[in-house]
């Protein structure tokens, strides 16, 4: 299946970007298809941790934290239509020029029964995702 990358480098230190990700108000501040968090959810990116979220298309899903490895990547997984549609991202968190700024690295793929064709048919739907996303996350941290 198809992966989409996307780096760039910001001028804020890795704890900074790594903390905005932290907080589940800040998931539809960057991405375009998560409308919502539940208000029940606790901030952290940990090993297990899933938040409910409300997106434009399915409605609901549930975005699960996986592979963490604190201060410098983790895994996201978007579960939505009982598993039959996955997005899947990966975060990665290098320090840069002495640790003032961070080489951030967003890769994306679609998976499950109904993802995998969605990949293949509509692609362009999803790098217009993946681009809409890392554009705003660049919005929030280029001019820290």
């Amino acid at each position: 299946m198809g992966l989409e990358t996307r780096t760039a480098t910001f001028p804020v230190s890795p704890e900074v970007m790594w903390s905005y990700f932290e907080q589940p108000q800040s998931w539809p501040e960057w991405d375009p298809d998560i409308v919502g968090v539940s208000e029940t959810a606790q901030p952290g990116v940990a090993e297990g941790t899933a938040w409910d979220i409300e997106m434009l298309n399915p409605k609901t899903g549930k975005l699960e934290f996986s592979q963490v490895e604190p201060g410098k990547a983790f895994i996201w997984r978007v579960i939505a239509l009982g598993g039959a549609m996955q997005g899947v991202g990966h975060f990665s968190f290098e320090p840069a020029h002495s640790g003032a700024h961070t080489k951030f690295t967003y890769e994306f793929q679609m998976n499950g029964l109904l993802g995998k064709p969605l990949w293949l048919l509509a692609r362009s739907t999803v790098v217009k995702g993946v681009d809409g996303g890392m554009g705003n996350i660049a919005t929030q941290f280029s001019s820290s």
